[in-house]
């Protein structure tokens, strides 16, 4: 797509906007994509995301979380509450703390007080 200046559009009007045609990729090569993303083994994945989610999100996300765990990836993530507590959370019902890594912005003492219940957590899975 080439965007015309002001003086384009003003001298050619609105019509001097070429736009190029996207061709759709085939579904074969979304297959191969994510073929080669499952037969790669475990990975080490990081989340982040918003403080401020619904509660089906938070859910949705929890699944992903233990879903990833149980096969094995390594999730990294903050303590912060939102995408991160979902995540903590999915993660410690996978019952594999050694595939979990918190980490934190400042120390436990500062953060929220909800985010330190469930840090706590954490901290006791993992002995």
């Amino acid at each position: 797509m080439q965007i015309p200046t002001q003086v384009q559009s003003i001298v050619e009007g609105s019509g001097a906007v070429t736009v190029s045609k996207l061709k759709p990729v085939p579904d074969v090569d979304y297959l191969q994509e994510l073929l080669a993303i499952q037969q790669q083994g475990p990975r080490s994945i990081g989340f982040f995301g918003t403080r401020n989610m619904g509660f089906m999100h938070q859910e949705l996300i929890e699944i992903l979380s233990y879903a990833l765990v149980i096969t094995k990836n390594h999730i990294f993530t903050s303590g912060a509450s939102g995408t991160n507590a979902a995540v903590i959370r999915g993660a410690l019902r996978a019952e594999k703390p050694e595939l979990l890594t918190v980490i934190l912005p400042q120390s436990l003492k500062k953060q929220p007080p909800e985010s330190q219940e469930l840090l706590e957590k954490v901290c006791d899975n993992s002995i």
